[in-house]
């Protein structure tokens, strides 16, 4: 099985709007994502900037890591970017008890910054969607 990305639910609050500096920070949080910061056990901010923060927010009752960008200094809702990852992408691999491959993490890494940015970029036009990332590494 490979790891795939999929638009997922509408989230329940309404979207913020945004400009493009918070925007670009977005863009730039995202990309500063770190692969243990994805599986990381305690809720808080993994990266901050000016204008915006990633936080991981825990898990759902299915075990999903929940990640979401949101604004800085406006009250809620303020999230612009969400994805859920399934624990089929979990750091450890199931079959082998083991800590997931370099390359398989990378796949990983990749695939958690393309469902936020594809979150993102929803919000950004209008039409807010969680993203979920499912499935294994297939490398």
């Amino acid at each position: 099985m490979t790891i795939t990305i999929s638009q997922g639910e509408v989230p329940r609050a309404a979207a913020p709007q945004f400009d493009q500096l918070q925007y670009e920070d977005a863009r730039n949080a995202i990309a500063n994502l770190g692969y243990a910061d994805i599986w990381r056990d305690a809720a808080g901010t993994v990266v901050e900037n000016d204008r915006v923060h990633l936080d991981v927010q825990g898990r759902t009752a299915d075990g999903r890591a929940n990640l979401q960008v949101q604004l800085k200094g406006i009250a809620r809702p303020n999230t612009v970017a969400a994805a859920l990852v399934a624990p089929s992408a979990v750091a450890i691999d199931p079959a082998t008890n083991r800590q997931r491959s370099l390359e398989q993490q990378r796949e990983i890494e990749r695939s958690v910054r393309h469902a936020l940015l594809s979150s993102l970029d929803d919000y950004r036009a209008g039409d807010a969607h969680i993203w979920v990332v499912e499935g294994s590494p297939s490398s």
